[in-house]
This record gives C-alpha cells, sequence and structure tokens, in this order.
C-alpha cells in the first residue's frame, strides 16, 4: 500500500439527519417523492426549467411533517458536501422507483413514469380535468 493512501474511518452519522432521510426513502417515501414531483413541475412551470437538487430540496423542507426534521437535522445549514451526498442519496431512492429521473446535465432532474401514472390516476379519481397539453387534455391553444 502506498503512504499516500489514506483510509477514511467512519466517523459516525448525525440522529438527526438520519432521521430526515428515513422519512423521506422510507415507509413515507412515495409521499414524499409525489410531493417532490409536484415541485419539479410547479417549478418547471414557472422558470421555464428544471430546479436543481438543492432548490427542490430546499423548498421540500419547508413542508409540514419535514420541517420538524429538517431543522433538527440542522438542514440547509449542514457542510455542502454532506448536503449533497444526503440529497443525492434520497433522490437515487426516488429514481429507483421511478418518481424522479435525470441526467448528468445541471438542471436536468424532471418527474418520471411513476409520478406521471400516479397522477393521472390520482386526477381520474378525483375527476379532476386533465393536465394541459396532457394527451386527450384540454388543448394548449385554447
Amino acid at each position: 500500500m502506498s503512504s499516500r493512501v489514506r483510509i477514511l474511518e467512519p466517523t459516525g452519522f448525525d440522529p438527526a439527519l438520519y432521521a430526515l432521510f428515513s422519512e423521506l426513502t422510507g415507509e413515507h417515501s412515495d409521499h414524499w417523492a409525489l410531493r417532490g414531483g409536484v415541485m419539479i413541475r410547479r417549478y418547471q412551470k414557472l422558470h421555464g426549467r428544471s430546479p436543481t437538487f438543492r432548490e427542490l430540496f430546499d423548498e421540500l423542507m419547508q413542508l409540514p411533517g419535514l420541517v420538524d426534521l429538517a431543522s433538527r437535522a440542522r438542514f440547509p445549514d449542514i457542510d455542502k458536501p454532506v448536503a449533497f451526498s444526503f440529497m443525492h442519496h434520497v433522490a437515487v431512492h426516488w429514481r429507483r422507483e421511478r418518481w424522479v429521473i435525470w441526467d448528468s446535465t445541471p438542471r436536468s432532474i424532471r418527474v418520471g413514469s411513476r409520478f406521471a401514472e400516479e397522477s393521472r390516476r390520482w386526477r381520474q379519481e378525483r375527476g379532476a380535468p386533465r393536465a394541459l397539453g396532457e394527451k386527450g387534455g384540454r388543448s394548449v391553444n385554447t
């Protein structure tokens, strides 16, 4: 082994950050992923582009049910590398569940196929109109 190689020992984790991560990826993951998808769609309509991970998570952490956990975890005031890792791990979980997708370009996060399926099902159950421009929905020109 080279003398330049340094092995980093785990230093533990912040239990409050772990609780926040568990809320976003555990039993209630679908709820939060759906809320994140709604935020992504709304941001895209308002700004004509996708949000950054940071913009998405900063807004998500303001929702009832997350605001207390985020406050205890000191989110968004945690170190940038820790915050990025946290957001990325949550987003990877949601991507595996098809709630969101993205590529390597900045601001590429967008809703995935499961979000489209669930939001369509939700609208049908409630008799809500289809989204503007959606196949079979209202015309974009009207």
